[in-house]
């Protein structure tokens, strides 16, 4: 982990965590997975990061099934943070897929069929922190490939980010056929999910 600028804070995340065996095998490395994840320096900063939010969370995924990561963001709506989540439409309904607990929590999501992957992986915390990287927020991720994630607090990065997130936002409600109104008010869209 190394901080990059004083003036815009920026950070470079690598997995997995370089105190771990690199010649260990996957299934040796599962079965010690919640010691590997409750030690594991990279992932607990990501954590951090993610759960600095207080205001809104943006985040557009390729695949999400990592439990700890969904509980992060999870719990930045809990506090009151907003939470939009994007997704690759054939990952959606994935086994081991958190997707069902961002709906179940009255998150925004959406998601729609494609030819092409929606392979972006990407959080915007609060409009002025970028999290980004080859990383899928998946615990192989965590424990085993050889991943990176950047995290930097730079205005134009963060401007460039948002961008596309909101042009994803409004391309992927562009044929919603139901708008929902929860309970404290704020207009809901549900794609076109099969769950």
């Amino acid at each position: 982990m190394r901080e990059l600028s004083r003036r815009h804070p920026s950070e470079v995340i690598v997995f997995p965590d370089r105190s771990l065996d690199t010649d260990e095998s996957m299934e040796s490395r599962g079965l010690r997975f919640r010691e590997i994840l409750n030690s594991s320096r990279p992932f607990d900063r990501l954590l951090r990061h993610l759960s600095s939010a207080r205001t809104s969370v943006d985040v557009c995924l390729y695949l999400l099934t990592s439990q700890q990561l969904a509980d992060a963001v999870l719990g930045t709506m809990r506090r009151g943070a907003r939470v939009r989540l994007i997704l690759d439409h054939e990952n959606v309904a994935l086994s081991g897929s958190q997707v069902p607990r961002f709906y179940a929590a009255g998150a925004f999501v959406r998601s729609r069929p494609s030819d092409y992957i929606m392979h972006h992986k990407f959080a915007v915390i609060d409009g002025r922190k970028v999290v980004t990287g080859s990383f899928n927020w998946t615990m192989q991720a965590v424990m085993g490939n050889k991943e990176n994630v950047v995290v930097t607090e730079e205005p134009g990065i963060v401007a460039a980010f948002e961008e596309e997130f909101e042009w994803l936002w409004r391309e992927m409600g562009r044929d919603l056929e139901e708008e929902d109104e929860d309970q404290s008010g704020i207009s809901m869209s549900w794609a076109d999910i099969t769950l």
